[in-house]
């Protein structure tokens, strides 16, 4: 059994073997190993979660809190509409803007018709997983 793309990344990852030789009189059989089909098995939910999110911002109208979890960011309105991604939780100045703290970063979100109805200093959004400062 040839190894796939998948099944050395496995490996790299968490350090065990994929592939379980089992011999049956003369015969080597060669069978995917449980612990990699439990592996493959989480990262096809993680595909399936990110693919119902990806659906979800391409129909049109993704919530902010859908965006965060996307990006995996951090992400705010500034009072001109314009959204950014944080990779902590940002300050809001006097001038009407989110500021990143010092060591982080802040980046132009390219999504334009994200659904919220509120003020920018309330559209502070962390994606879940994230604890609120």
């Amino acid at each position: 059994m040839e190894k796939t793309g998948q099944m050395i990344e496995f490996e790299e990852e968490t350090g065990g073997c994929a592939i379980v030789t089992v011999k049956v009189g003369f015969a080597e059989l060669q069978f995917p190993s449980e612990v990699y089909a439990e592996w493959i098995e989480a990262e096809l939910l993680k595909a399936s979660v990110k693919a119902a999110a990806y659906d979800r911002l391409m129909s049109g109208g993704p919530t902010a809190k859908e965006i965060a979890n996307v990006l995996n960011r951090i992400i705010a309105m500034d009072h001109d509409g314009k959204w950014h991604a944080f990779c902590s939780a940002p300050c809001a100045k006097s001038n009407y803007q989110w500021i990143p703290v010092r060591g982080s970063s802040k980046y132009r979100v390219p999504c334009f018709h994200i659904k919220f109805d509120g003020d920018w200093e309330d559209s502070l959004t962390f994606p879940d997983g994230w604890e609120e400062a």
